[in-house]
């Protein structure tokens, strides 16, 4: 049952499907743990068989894992979260145990949790008994609470996300909506830039809660990986695009160029809209089609073309893979998600923002948006934390992605990251 003071309205949504995060399906990297390795150093006394049911049961409601401690004398489970490369150890609890018991326990650890990341963020979290809107005439969908590993994973995002998760005044913080329902075939991530509150906000898809990706950059050893931290992170981006006035057309036009892009003002039923087209280091045109999921050809007028040149429908349009269509960008974007400009231009800020080894990548290969970036995100941070009395910014941003003060020991800790990342 749904009450009204739980809903929310959303306006102005993306998202980002699993095939545009690089993946070859809408599985996402499994990370289920092998729960018979944590019985296989058990002793007779384990009662194995009870905890085979258990574990499963809490990593779906908790996304917590499990390990055995003295497992030959007096068995106790160390209860933890994977997270930023190592085990963030939540509890220790009796083999023994409740069933009850082990939920109040975690529930505390979880309501603790969100409680701390409101306090230190200004951000709220849907509860399982909430339920948003996404058009007054539609049923409204579901809500559940987070996971402890979203949190985990939610919290590190947030620590490089400042001040994009903020409204522009800098006194609200994102709603976080975690749906219980899917709103796309595969699932994805979408950003709200206003709620009925009056807040930014950020929906969580179903299916992205269960595709269990790598929670931060720490927990994967491939560069090429989605981490659950980079796509959130990525659409917390998304506030601050706003803020730099992607939303006004004639900057939305001069940043979409600066990357590559070129406008095209097109007739779809009736109304004029407006398709950007990539350009090719060959003088080609490329546009994106959410249809076939794929790259097609195109005329200066956005229309398909085949291998000869001809208009054609879109289906017959000579097509190219996302890596191919990388590959033949005038400017490369630094990962396989760039379906428009704004989406091209996120990904760039938060390759920036999401680690020291992420940025030190951007700045080595692509040295003209690495520049680009830090210019955008220190106006970003100049716009809500302001200058000094010398004109100069009060904080900047360090090569872990955290806001600093901006003080001669951290201007020189940059200097010397961009000095080193450049040689290699």
């Amino acid at each position: 049952m749904f009450h009204d003071g739980a809903y929310e309205t959303a306006k102005q949504l993306e998202f980002r499907t699993p095939e545009e995060n690089g993946e070859q399906d809408g599985s996402g990297n499994q990370n289920t743990p092998n729960w018979e390795e944590v019985f296989s150093s058990a002793a007779n006394q384990f009662d194995a068989s009870r905890w085979r049911q258990l574990l499963p049961k809490i990593y779906s409601r908790y996304g917590v894992q499990a390990s055995l401690i003295n497992p030959g004398g007096n068995p106790h489970l160390s209860l933890f979260i994977r997270a930023e490369g190592e085990d963030k150890r939540l509890l220790i609890v009796d083999q023994n145990i409740s069933e009850e018991s082990l939920h109040e326990r975690l529930d505390n650890v979880l309501n603790k949790k969100i409680e701390e990341m409101s306090k230190k963020y200004a951000v709220t979290f849907t509860s399982d008994n909430d339920a948003i809107r996404l058009d007054q005439k539609e049923n409204p969908i579901r809500c559940r609470r987070p996971r402890l590993d979203e949190l985990f994973a939610f919290e590190s995002a947030l620590e490089e996300s400042f001040p994009s998760h903020l409204s522009d005044d800098g006194t609200k913080g994102t709603r976080v909506f975690f749906l219980r329902e899917r709103l796309f075939e595969k699932g994805g991530a979408m950003f709200i830039y206003n709620t009925r509150a009056g807040q930014p906000g950020l929906l969580i898809d179903s299916i992205l809660g269960e595709r269990r990706l790598p929670l931060t950059e720490e927990d994967t050893n491939n560069p090429e990986a989605v981490t659950l931290e980079f796509v959130l992170l990525h659409e917390l981006t998304h506030n601050g695009q706003r803020k730099l006035g992607w939303e006004k057309a004639e900057n939305t036009d001069k940043f979409s160029r600066e990357l590559g892009w070129l406008p095209v003002e097109r007739s779809v039923d009736g109304k004029s809209e407006t398709t950007w087209l990539m350009e090719t280091k060959d003088g080609r045109l490329l546009s994106f089609s959410r249809t076939l999921n794929q790259w097609i050809v195109c005329n200066r007028k956005g229309e398909p073309t085949d291998d000869k040149g001809l208009v054609t429908t879109e289906n017959s349009a000579q097509r190219l893979t996302g890596a191919q269509a990388r590959t033949l960008a005038k400017i490369t974007p630094p990962t396989l998600y760039f379906s428009n400009p704004r989406e091209m231009d996120a990904e760039v800020t938060t390759t920036f923002r999401v680690s020291k080894g992420d940025r030190a990548r951007l700045l080595r290969d692509y040295p003209t948006l690495y520049q680009r970036a830090k210019a955008n995100d220190q106006l970003e941070i100049n716009l809500v934390y302001g200058l000094d009395g010398n004109g100069l910014p009060k904080l900047i941003r360090d090569p872990d992605g955290r806001l600093v003060e901006r003080t001669d020991k951290n201007m020189h800790k940059i200097d010397d990251f961009e000095r080193k990342a450049n040689k290699k």
